[in-house]
């Protein structure tokens, strides 16, 4: 899995209403239709169908219609909820071991930023010294 994949994942996660969807689904094996996440997240069907699509495009959720109804479901429950856990622990500040690796990865990514604004005055992205 590529760098902007793992970005669209996360922020997928990012947003309240797909996190409340996928914890609805953490807490059952399928759901008959997304009518029962929509009462749960108590939004329009519409953005729950959006958002579910969204969801399946990104390969976190699988989708069939029955009929006229849609079930979903999650497409790898351990992982997702290992995901959730890892975030939640991380939010809550009970793993910091984990949090240290995010702000490590954080200092890291800072540092290349510098590197590469004292290398080059412009903000393309080559190394060559002489790109400008």
């Amino acid at each position: 899995m590529h760098t902007h994949a793992y970005m669209q994942i996360l922020k997928l996660l990012a947003d309240d209403t797909k996190l409340k969807i996928i914890k609805f689904l953490l807490n059952c094996k399928c759901c008959d239709c997304i009518c029962h996440v929509r009462d749960y997240v108590k939004k329009d069907h519409s953005v729950i169908l959006k958002d579910i699509q969204k969801m399946e495009k990104a390969g976190i959720i699988w989708t069939r219609k029955e009929g006229k109804f849609l079930k979903c479901g999650l497409t790898n429950r351990t992982n997702i909820k290992k995901l959730i856990n890892i975030l939640e622990e991380i939010e809550n500040g009970k793993n910091e071991k984990k949090k240290g690796f995010f702000a490590k990865l954080a200092e890291k990514t800072d540092k290349k930023l510098k590197e590469k604004a004292d290398k080059c005055p412009c903000c393309c992205d080559s190394d060559d010294d002489k790109c400008c």
